[in-house]
């Protein structure tokens, strides 16, 4: 009876281990994998190529960006061309900008074209851009203007935001090898400068502060 008593119990120990060692890996094999997050050195990858004509930060303007959280943020970083005009020498510029999108509406397209045609009413952006290589702008006024407190701003970096729209086509599955997608998009801008300057002044109009810039992008 003893004997019989042992060999249950065991018995029973023994099941009891191999559902403990099956169960976990049972749970393991069925339950979805848990995303994983992008690695620091992918984050600093960009997957936006940008061109841009005018709109305050250069004749022409282009460089990267950095497109992320479901598309509606873009960080970009540009490079500006402002060619040789009468006295004044060419100069090269530096932006950093930061745009919002809230929302998008996806547009029809006819039966006969693949991909996706995404319209973004709004985009809601701010940049700082600089004057690179040249003495003649200063961020701090020199003493010889007037004892160096006269202006009281800086003739080489301005601020400045922006309203604008922009139209993408994301591409066929077939395309996918040439990018994600392409993107046409116009901005109105106002630098601080310019803001200061309209407020206190009702002969300044909107058309005297704003910069229309106009420009194209290249996802992948």
């Amino acid at each position: 009876m003893i004997m019989k008593k042992f060999c249950f119990k065991s018995a029973l120990g023994s099941l009891l281990l191999l559902a403990l060692s099956v169960c976990p890996a049972n749970l393991y094999a069925t339950s979805p994998e848990a995303p994983e997050k992008p690695k620091f050195k992918e984050l600093l990858k960009p997957n936006v190529v940008t061109v841009q004509y005018a709109g305050g930060i250069g004749c022409v303007s282009a460089g990267m960006g950095w497109e992320r959280c479901k598309k509606r943020s873009l960080t970009e970083l540009l490079l500006g061309h402002v060619p040789h005009y009468h006295k004044t020498q060419s100069l090269t510029t530096i932006t950093l900008r930061q745009y919002y999108t809230p929302w998008e509406v996806k547009l029809p397209l006819p039966s006969t074209c693949k991909g996706a045609l995404k319209l973004r009413p709004l985009t809601v952006g701010a940049y700082i851009n600089t004057v690179l290589f040249d003495g003649d702008f200063w961020t701090h006024e020199p003493t010889s203007h007037y004892g160096g407190d006269y202006y009281r701003f800086t003739t080489r970096v301005r601020f400045a935001l922006s309203l604008g729209q922009r139209l993408t086509y994301e591409f066929p599955e077939e395309w996918k090898h040439l990018g994600e997608a392409a993107e046409l998009y116009y901005d109105f801008s106002a630098n601080e400068l310019s803001i200061i300057s309209a407020v206190p002044n009702k002969r300044v109009t909107l058309a005297d502060i704003l910069s229309l810039g106009v420009g194209a992008r290249w996802k992948f």
